[in-house]
């Protein structure tokens, strides 16, 4: 399965300081967590709500490409980066530039190559380089500034080390200590205090259910331990502080659990139970929001369709539809066969790789029918259908991909 075919790595981002805030617009960033992002492209949150996507992969090899996904679900290209890549890291800074950094240029393994996005200018400029030749890593801004690279895949096995990039001084330095086991396909998110959770993945087979807490200040010391071994799961800061840990593998079956960590006495408690186990799913909550919406992933190489609803009040889990019907605006998938020329629904047995269109595109319209319908911005009397393209036949459509389009009533053609 090519990288296309894996979900965007959206990292949970802070919000702007109060004094920046007094200067510059609300911000809107979307804080998502994408689980198991072991290849394709990379997603930034901008700090105006819209989504800066780099990279990824098509049979032919890496992608240079990159582009806005836009409020209203819109694509608008921007300028390619200097060098191709999948499996690489990317955060928007504070002053609205986006770094991206290391990954897979396709020949003679990972890249230490970072550069620069100027949107002002549309154009790439070069920075660092990364310290450590790095793929499969995980990334998050920190509320100094300044951007945490963590863990990933260094010479084909998990790494421990960490760096940290000036984005004034435009160079990468090495993290205060080490995580206590290496890891990759593990989940982060930024605490309030500004601490970064960094918790389960994979140390080669082994399933990890350990967490480590970096401090920017004193380093990294172990914040105890999940529930159970856990990774490609989620985790999502919520308003009150404590985070959301979805989902996920233990290595052999996808995992229906979830759990809460408190960083303030460092304690796990039950979180409910997805009604659907996934692992590599997306987990989003808007600036602004309690709800927390898991949406996509697999279970048993499958897709998963049911979207659900995550409410912090009632520590309970939903399927978005039924929260849906009782605001009379709904979240549905459904696909278009060009064989049949019909609207066929959803079927749970779909693989990614029975649909002819890439499979970025159909996360990242998923993933903006999901953030329409959570923050109520669209249309609020006709539920919502992610059309997805099927059977299409022809090679070009089938490299190239064809843009799932999101749908105002169901029944209508992408």
């Amino acid at each position: 399965m090519n990288g296309r075919f894996i979900l965007p790595l959206l990292l949970a981002l802070p919000l702007l300081s109060q004094t920046r805030e007094s200067r510059r617009p609300a911000d809107r960033r979307i804080q998502i967590s994408a689980a198991g992002a072991s290849g394709g492209s990379c997603s930034a949150a901008l700090p105006d709500g819209r989504s800066f996507i780099t990279g990824g992969a098509e049979p032919l090899g890496p992608l240079a490409t990159a582009e806005y996904f836009e409020t209203d679900a819109s694509v608008t290209s921007a300028a390619p980066m200097l060098t191709p890549r999948t499996n690489h890291v990317c955060v928007a800074l504070e002053d609205g530039t986006v770094l991206v950094a290391g990954g897979d240029p396709g020949k003679d393994g990972p890249t230490n190559a970072a550069e620069i996005f100027h949107p002002d200018t549309n154009s790439w400029t070069p920075t660092g380089p990364i310290l450590t030749l790095r793929q499969k890593a995980a990334a998050v801004l920190l509320k100094n500034g300044k951007a945490l690279i963590i863990g990933g895949e260094v010479s084909g096995a998990a790494a421990n080390t960490m760096e940290v990039y000036d984005p004034v001084a435009g160079v990468f330095t090495q993290a205060a200590g080490v995580l206590s086991p290496p890891r990759t396909g593990h989940a982060v998110a930024l605490l309030d205090d500004g601490r970064v959770i960094i918790a389960g993945g994979f140390e080669g087979k082994r399933v990890l259910d350990s967490i480590d807490i970096f401090d920017p200040e004193q380093g990294v010391f172990s914040g105890g331990r999940l529930s159970s071994p856990r990774a490609n799961f989620t985790a999502t800061t919520l308003a009150g502080g404590k985070v959301l840990i979805a989902g996920g593998t233990d290595g052999s079956h996808e995992l229906p659990s979830a759990e809460l960590y408190d960083p303030a006495t460092g304690d796990v408690l039950p979180a409910g139970s997805l009604a659907a186990p996934r692992q590599k799913h997306l987990a989003i909550r808007p600036a602004g929001r309690e709800q927390v919406l898991i949406a996509g992933g697999t279970a048993r190489n499958r897709t998963v369709s049911l979207a659900e609803l995550f409410n912090p009040s009632e520590n309970t889990f939903r399927s978005a539809s039924e929260a849906a019907n009782e605001r009379s605006a709904g979240l549905s998938i459904t696909t278009w066969n060009a064989r049949s020329g019909r609207n066929d629904p959803f079927p749970e047995n779909l693989r990614f790789g029975e649909v002819t269109l890439s499979a970025r595109n159909f996360v990242e319209s998923l993933l903006r029918a999901a953030v329409c319908w959570l923050q109520r911005e669209c249309v609020a009397e006709e539920p919502f259908s992610l059309c997805v393209i099927t059977h299409t036949g022809g090679k070009k459509s089938a490299v190239k991909g064809i843009v799932g389009g999101i749908v105002r009533k169901p029944g209508h053609i992408c």
